[in-house]
């Protein structure tokens, strides 16, 4: 499937080396226990607890507005978010 290396990895490789990250940061959430070298999960994963995993990671980041990118299940992720919560997110690129 798609993830942050073979949608990504390129671009903010690209992008770094440009210096756009001195105007903004740039940060990949991975869900639980998809990370490499993760455990295996003893519970599903739905929709609605990635939906509350990202509320909670944006919530302890405190970040309030965001542009976001999104490839596979992160884009399915990001249309449910913006679905409950529309006035959070500056852009949807899916």
């Amino acid at each position: 499937g798609t993830n942050f290396d073979s949608c990504f990895k390129l671009f903010i490789q690209f992008c770094g080396s440009n210096c756009v990250f001195k105007h903004f940061h740039f940060v990949h959430v991975n869900p639980p226990g998809q990370h490499f070298g993760a455990s295996t999960l003893e519970t599903t994963l739905t929709m609605e607890s990635l939906t509350k995993h990202l509320e909670h990671v944006l919530k302890q980041a405190k970040v309030n507005k965001f542009h976001a990118l999104g490839c596979g299940m992160g884009s399915y992720v990001f249309l449910d978010f913006a679905s409950k919560n529309p006035d959070r997110l500056q852009t949807l690129m899916l």
